[in-house]
């Protein structure tokens, strides 16, 4: 059963309007702050992964030296390990920054959603601009 207090607390960290969130809600640690954020960011990821593997399997190479790092030791599996490590530390970091500072926790996650989605963004074009002549090599081949 949900407290009135509990109520408006929920609303408030839902709502991400940091006038409306008091005190007592950012020092609750039951309820993360911004859970539509964190979904856009996991969203993020999860399409990097697959334009990055779509992309692999087309020719393509990894440009991050970290990832390709991870690709040649542990292939997908560890570009995956890679991508949600760094997913749940922003997670974490946003979490921690958020029950200090919301305003830039809320800065923080807009960062990495929008920093997630520049690999999907670029994949997408290269998928479109070079799509006819991936399809003639790979499926009339």
């Amino acid at each position: 059963m949900v407290r009135a207090h509990q109520r408006s607390n929920l609303h408030a960290l839902v709502s991400h309007d940091p006038a409306a969130v008091d005190a007592h809600a950012i020092g609750r640690t039951d309820e993360v702050l911004f859970p539509v954020g964190y979904s856009w960011l996991v969203l993020a990821g999860s399409l990097d992964i697959i334009f990055t593997h779509v992309m692999l399997n087309l020719g393509a190479v990894e440009v991050n030296m970290i990832a390709n790092a991870a690709l040649g030791y542990a292939g997908l599996w560890g570009l995956i390990l890679l991508k949600f490590s760094v997913v749940a530390g922003v997670l974490w970091i946003c979490e921690y920054v958020g029950r200090r500072r919301l305003r830039a926790a809320k800065s923080l996650v807009s960062a990495g959603v929008v920093l997630n989605f520049f690999p999907v963004v670029f994949s997408i074009a290269q998928l479109t601009l070079f799509f006819d002549e991936w399809f003639e090599m790979y499926m009339r081949g």
